[in-house]
């Protein structure tokens, strides 16, 4: 196998389609797709991260990028949860926790939808940009695939102009973007209690709207995704 070959993905739950490429009312798109970390370890933040997704979601519903933009969240632990790209009042803020940490997998299947539906909203004209945002507390120990496919994952997605950023809560998840390939002014590290937690998505927010912006006014490349 060549070392930068992906594996196939097991345990993939899909719960929400792609919105139709076809219904899309604006030539320009910015498609966020959000990786969160649901293993065993997040348990004790179940409740803040549901609080924190709503509150995401109401953020960038009622921004003025709304209508430009689509979101979409993955979900890993010993599963992959995927939800389709949808406008931001359809985003599905639940979450729920389990025991290991796909988070290999979880990248690779995020570049992998990216890709696929950037393509197939790129055939109907629109023009498209967007970012992956991932939430991670601890390192992979669970996924077929492995750190040097995950990098180049990330790497073909930076290639193609979407930002990749990482949100690593508390001190196992130090270092880890680095490791990935992730760009250091991408990169946000937070304590893991509640209050860096809605910080934390609460920025995220607020940076994926700053950077739908950017791109709806042709600006070029990230600046630094969470310096809003």
């Amino acid at each position: 196998m060549n070392r930068y070959e992906t594996y196939d993905i097991e345990g993939i739950n899909e719960v929400m389609e792609n919105a139709d490429p076809e219904d899309f009312g604006s030539s320009a798109a910015f498609l966020s797709t959000f990786v969160i970390d649901a293993s065993g370890s997040m348990w004790e933040f179940e409740n803040d991260m549901r609080d924190c997704l709503v509150a995401y979601k109401e953020a960038i519903a009622g921004s003025k990028q709304a209508d430009e933009m689509l979101l979409s969240k993955i979900l890993f632990s010993d599963y992959i949860t995927v939800g389709g790209f949808v406008a931001p009042e359809n985003f599905d803020p639940s979450y729920r926790t389990d025991d290991m940490t796909k988070l290999f997998d979880a990248i690779v299947e995020a570049k992998d939808r990216m890709f696929e539906y950037s393509d197939q909203l790129r055939d109907n004209g629109v023009t498209v940009r967007g970012c992956v945002v991932i939430f991670t507390d601890g390192l992979d120990n669970m996924s077929h695939n492995t750190e040097a496919t995950t990098r180049q994952a990330i790497k073909d997605l930076q290639n193609r102009e979407f930002i990749v950023a990482m949100i690593s809560f508390g001190d196992n998840a130090k270092n880890i973007g680095q490791r990935l390939g992730i760009r250091d002014k991408n990169i946000m590290e937070v304590n893991n209690d509640p209050h860096a937690l809605r910080e934390a998505i609460a920025l995220a927010s607020k940076s994926a709207v700053s950077a739908s912006k950017k791109a709806s006014t042709g600006a070029a490349g990230d600046g630094g995704f969470f310096e809003v």
